[in-house]
Formats: structure tokens, sequence, C-alpha cells
């Protein structure tokens, strides 16, 4: 019985471990540099970061630009020092004019070029954020406080090839 009970422990490590490891969660955090943007974001804001909410308020978006056949959109949050966070999505293809006219009133927004600390992270599903985040904000903050850089708006965008994660480069502490 006691080998039997080691060996499910043992099985669920594993199953764990491969898990984690299908996550991202052992992947090494890598930074790089770059000028990105201008962004063009239709978006609502949020209180707190409630999963339930993100999603419905992607949906809503998303339904509202396909709608008005806005092809060219990515789902982006904007989360700021202060605890504010803007849920939307990144457009292209569209005049501010024309969204300005969508039903629903959504929030629309340029984010100006600016230099980003950059780092990805694999999408498998909902939960990648959760574990991205709790990988990539501290390598970001040890990075940043390593060049000099304040804390700043951090950009998560959904791609293809899973998470952009960018956090805006300001000089000074």
């Amino acid at each position: 019985m006691i080998k039997f009970f080691l060996w499910l422990v043992t099985l669920l490590a594993a199953c764990g471990l491969a898990a984690a490891a299908w996550m991202g969660a052992v992947q090494p955090v890598v930074i790089t540099e770059r000028t990105d943007g201008p962004f063009l974001l239709v978006y609502r804001e949020l209180g707190n970061v409630d999963l339930k909410k993100i999603d419905d308020i992607t949906t809503e978006l998303d339904k509202l630009l396909r709608d008005a056949g806005v092809e060219q959109r990515r789902q982006v949050g904007v989360f700021f020092p202060d605890d504010r966070v803007e849920i939307g999505l990144s457009v292209a293809g569209v005049t501010k004019e024309r969204l300005e006219a969508l039903t629903g009133k959504p929030k629309i927004r340029e984010i100006a070029a600016q230099r980003y600390m950059v780092t990805r992270f694999p999408y498998r599903n909902r939960a990648s954020y959760l574990v991205g985040l709790i990988k990539i904000a501290p390598a970001l903050k040890k990075y940043g406080e390593a060049h000099g850089y304040r804390k700043s708006e951090t950009l998560l965008v959904h791609d293809p090839s899973g998470i952009i994660c960018m956090q805006a480069v300001v000089k000074g502490n």
C-alpha cells in the first residue's frame, strides 16, 4: 500500500511538472528592448483584474469591431502601476473617426510609439496569463532596476505566437 501511495505521489508530481513545463513555467525569461507602436486601442476600464470581466469585455469589443468590419485586431491588456487596468483590442487598418462612430461607445486612445522592455510567453489557455505574470513581473522588475528604469505601464498582447509582454522604458527612479 505504501509503495502504491509513493508511486501515485510520484506520478502526480511528474504530471504537475510536465504541465508546468508545457505552460512555460520552466522556460527562461528573455528580455529585449525595442521601439514599438503606435497602437490604436479600443477598450474599457476595469477596476480590478477579474478574468470573467476580462472575457466579457474582450468578447463584447471583439464582436463590436468584427461587426463593424474591423479585421486587424489583437487582444490587449494595459496594466498601470497604480492598479488601473484597460482591457480591449489593438486595431489597425481603421481610422480613429470610424471607431468613434461605433455603437456602445467604447473608449479609444492611441498609445504612442515608444521603447519597451519585451518578453514573450507561450499561450496554452487562460491560465497562461497568470503563470506568465508570476514569472515575467519579477524579471521585468529586476531588469528595469538594473538599467535604472521606473515602473511603468505594462501591455500584454495576445498574439498568434503567444503572449507578448511589453513594459514601457521610463528612465529614472
